[in-house]
């Protein structure tokens, strides 16, 4: 009996381990909203959908209002009568929230993708550079205040403070764009319209028909 006990005891946690092995296995990152947003990590969203369904228009105006209630924007679009890509930029911090609206279409969403990159080090990098720069100019200023100066370090000085501004406002600018595409994620949205749960055409079928 205590045999029979054992062996029974075996086959359950087999079973147990067999069963959660599985249920791990179905895991997938892109099916996973989960976003990270309280980091110190600069990291830049892609997200990348197809939609299909007989009421394409309808999905696309609830999804437009959607972005619209998140704060969000259209960036990009393409739109006909058999097919549709928007690109949509969303608030980082509300991407989790909209994935998950997006998600609700379920047996609509036929394909999902999230990628992600970490820009941190060439952030970091960008920072560095203007802090350097910063401290140059200001040391720069400070020689303009010696009494003792002559007029053409002056001028120098001054065409040295110059070339220090326009370098600032370049990487300013770059350090601005890494701030946009860090704060705001770009979801691409491919609309495909569907009679019957079958795909009516795909940009190969329109242009052989043009």
């Amino acid at each position: 009996i205590m045999k029979k006990r054992n062996l029974f005891i075996l086959i359950i946690l087999c079973l147990f381990c067999l069963l959660t092995s599985c249920s791990e296995g179905v895991v997938d990152d892109s099916t996973v909203n989960n976003v990270e947003t309280d980091t110190n990590r600069k990291i830049v969203y892609n997200v990348n959908y197809t939609i299909e369904s007989n009421k394409v228009d309808d999905i696309k105006k609830e999804i437009n209002k959607k972005v619209i209630e998140y704060n969000g924007y259209i960036s990009n679009s393409t739109d006909n009568e058999k097919k549709a890509e928007y690109s949509y930029k969303i608030p980082t911090e509300k991407l989790n929230d909209f994935l998950d609206f997006i998600d609700s279409y379920d047996n609509k969403v036929i394909e999902k993708e999230i990628k992600s990159k970490d820009i941190t080090s060439n952030y970091n990098s960008i920072e560095a550079q203007i802090e350097a720069l910063e401290a140059t100019k200001n040391t720069y200023m400070n020689m303009l205040k010696n009494e003792d100066i002559t007029m053409s370090e002056v001028i120098s000085i001054n065409e040295s403070i110059e070339e220090i501004n326009q370098k600032l406002v370049y990487i300013h600018n770059q350090l601005a764009s890494q701030n946009n595409i860090v704060d705001y994620s770009l979801v691409v949205i491919e609309y495909c319209i569907t009679w019957e749960g079958t795909l009516l055409h795909s940009f190969n079928d329109v242009e052989n028909e043009v």
